[in-house]
């Protein structure tokens, strides 16, 4: 699949539970979320993890650049949200490229918050 900016994954419906809330947490060394129910804004990041991104399916050897995150409401614990995953920018600098995507994540079509993540690759 050819890398085309505009590229977006299907739309996934993710249900965020007190427990998936729990265990980031967990891994990441906190004790307690910043509301009762609610995520740390870089919970965003595990919604990656439910996405199936087609075009990255045929590359090895990404490292994680910049992360940026904007949020409009709080992530909650019950609520569901719709959420893609665009590729926004590619661009080359010698031999690495950099792809830069967009987690989009909505609840009742309303936007909720993005997440732009840039991923970084050796090309020959």
């Amino acid at each position: 699949m050819e890398l085309l900016v505009g590229l977006k994954t299907e739309e996934i419906e993710v249900t965020v539970t007190e427990e998936m809330i729990q265990t980031y947490l967990k891994a990441i060394g906190e004790i307690s979320s910043i509301g009762e129910g609610e995520a740390p804004i870089t919970f965003l990041m595990t919604f990656w993890q439910k996405i199936k991104i087609p075009w990255l399916q045929c590359y090895e050897g990404f490292i994680h650049g910049e992360q940026m995150f904007e949020l409009r409401e709080p992530i909650c614990a019950g609520s569901s949200y719709l959420c893609s995953i665009s590729l926004t920018k590619r661009t080359r600098k010698r031999n690495l490229e950099f792809l830069v995507h967009t987690l989009t994540i909505s609840n009742e079509g309303k936007l909720i918050g993005k997440a732009t993540s840039t991923l970084i690759r050796k090309i020959a």
